[in-house]
């Protein structure tokens, strides 16, 4: 017998009121019983249906973003989107906003992750000194760049004392756009 099936009917007992007569005892139990292990029965029907429907929906969902689509390091960059420097501009006292198209040209959402951990996005000046991104936790949240379009990540630097010359992201550099180099 289906192991299923016997701990419904165990269950099933246990769920049943204790009949009120004597007289009614036989027929009363047996139709409750029956009863309940019929509910029981029907309800494990719904919700195994429910859970196979919806694994069922979960694997053909298209939009998920798997494993191999995520862009964590500068292999999987590489591998999966273009990085484009838009713009910088200047907001003074060495606070610069750099705007950064992530182009995926591929079939399938690209997630970008570990944009928090320390030396994954960093702006560069003129004399090669580093600025990682001033405030990891609220800059630094993972971003999805959805199939076959471009996605903009802005990312403010501060404390900037020479004018930039490359972002980089994942230990890949990026030079800026050779408009920002003619104004300074």
């Amino acid at each position: 017998m289906n192991r299923s099936l016997i701990l419904i009917i165990a269950l099933s007992l246990f769920l049943v009121p204790a009949p009120v007569s004597a007289a009614d005892k036989s027929s009363t139990f047996k139709d409750e019983v029956s009863t309940t292990v019929v509910d029981t029965v029907d309800a494990t029907k719904d919700f195994f249906s429910g859970v196979m429907e919806g694994l069922e929906n979960a694997t053909k969902d298209d939009s998920k973003v798997t494993a191999s689509h995520t862009v964590g390091n500068k292999a999987d960059l590489a591998r999966l989107l273009k990085v484009e420097i838009v713009k910088i501009e200047d907001k003074e006292n060495g606070h610069y906003l750099l705007t950064v198209a992530l182009r995926n040209n591929n079939e399938f959402p690209v997630k970008v992750t570990n944009l928090k951990v320390l030396g994954n996005v960093v702006l560069l000046d003129k004399d090669g000194f580093s600025y990682p991104l001033p405030n990891r936790e609220e800059q630094g949240h993972d971003v999805t760049a959805l199939a076959r379009s471009a996605t903009r990540l802005r990312l403010t630097f501060t404390g900037v004392e020479a004018r930039p010359t490359l972002f980089r992201l994942f230990d890949t550099d990026f030079g800026l756009p050779r408009w920002y180099y003619s104004g300074n």
